[in-house]
């Protein structure tokens, strides 16, 4: 049995699970028969853990830790183990918000980055699309890992009726054998069919990854590193669009850990704004929906302090019978609204895009 038969054995018989293939890898890993735990990993004492954090952390949206699991070997015969009850999220379906009412309010937040209030702001909205009785799921993992090699492709099951699955293109801390490496990824346009080195950034998209940028260069500054070291801006593809994305390479002072440092750069210039807090309170204010996991990290964590983290974008959550699609795009005062809500509907092709006729 391959992980992809695995997968679709646990959905039967309704198993949790953490499915997972990592960027430029060919197969995936998949964790199973452990438990989704409210818990936060101790810096100074890592366990192996897969980790799910959210947008902003609630009592009712924590940081999860899925614990005391199996890594499935494809060597090995593989047996269904009993259904274990971890922690359910309480969880309602997201509003879904009409273009009109998207537009009014991203003009209102142009406006206020154009009254100085602000630099940047993320605003993001949620799209939704029926599921079919019997879907296979499993198949649809397996085209999602298909067609974005060089993305980190999840599948999670929280519980029977809740999914969250994704293809996201941004590193936010991967740390191997002392090594740390984060990017600054912003700013977006369309590939339509041209070559990176055809594609030509406005201003506006070059302001936007320069907030990103020096928010987390900043920080990274004032994390105590041994060594820093940051590369060049460079074009990066995800799909049908490209980015603005600049790396940083680090090592680490021995006192600090880089879950540690995860948990200081999020949220992001790239899926909050600038200055963060500002931008955090506006976005709960403006946006009707909850963001829940949308735009938070997951990712491993071993006991070796090995870490590789990713910022939870280009996915979707499943609930029984619906797939609610989350998009968003960072808004300066140069913004165009009608432009915006363009980037979203060609954000949204990632996961459309492998859905089965």
């Amino acid at each position: 049995m391959n992980v992809f038969g695995a997968i679709q054995a646990l959905l039967k018989h309704q198993n949790s699970f953490a499915a997972f293939r990592l960027p430029g890898q060919s197969d995936p890993q998949l964790f199973y028969d452990g438990v989704f735990v409210k818990q936060k990993i101790e810096d100074q004492s890592p366990k192996d853990a897969f980790i799910l954090a959210p947008f902003i952390e609630s009592d009712s949206c924590p940081e999860l830790a899925y614990v005391a699991y199996k890594s499935f070997d494809p060597k090995k015969i593989f047996s269904v183990p009993n259904p274990k009850s971890g922690f359910q999220p309480k969880i309602k379906s997201p509003h879904i918000l009409e273009k009109e009412v998207y537009l009014k309010k991203t003009e209102q937040l142009i406006e206020r980055m154009q009254q100085s209030e602000l630099d940047k702001i993320v605003f993001s909205r949620v799209m939704s699309k029926d599921i079919p009785l019997n879907y296979n799921w499993s198949a649809h993992y397996a085209r999602l890992c298909e067609k974005y090699p060089e993305a980190f492709v999840y599948f999670i099951a929280l519980d029977k009726n809740h999914f969250w699955l994704g293809a996201t293109p941004e590193t936010l801390v991967n740390f191997v054998d002392g090594v740390g490496e984060t990017m600054a990824l912003a700013g977006t346009q369309s590939i339509q069919n041209k070559g990176v080195t055809e594609l030509e950034w406005k201003q506006k998209e070059i302001d936007e990854q320069a907030y990103v940028r020096n928010n987390i260069l900043e920080t990274l500054r004032h994390f105590r590193m041994k060594w820093l070291h940051q590369g060049e801006l460079k074009t990066k593809t995800a799909g049908q669009v490209a980015h603005l994305v600049n790396h940083f390479w680090f090592a680490l002072s021995e006192e600090k850990s880089p879950l540690n440092l995860a948990r200081v750069l999020h949220p992001t210039p790239a899926v909050c704004g600038q200055p963060k807090h500002k931008a955090s309170l506006l976005i709960t204010e403006t946006e009707s929906h909850d963001r829940s996991y949308y735009t938070g990290f997951l990712g491993t964590i071993d006991s070796k302090g090995n870490t590789q983290l990713f910022v939870n974008l280009r996915c979707m959550q499943v609930l029984t019978h619906h797939a609610y699609i989350y998009v968003g795009g960072g808004l300066t005062a140069d913004s165009d609204p009608h432009k915006e809500w363009e980037e979203t509907e060609l954000k949204a092709q990632t996961m459309l895009a492998v859905f089965s006729k």
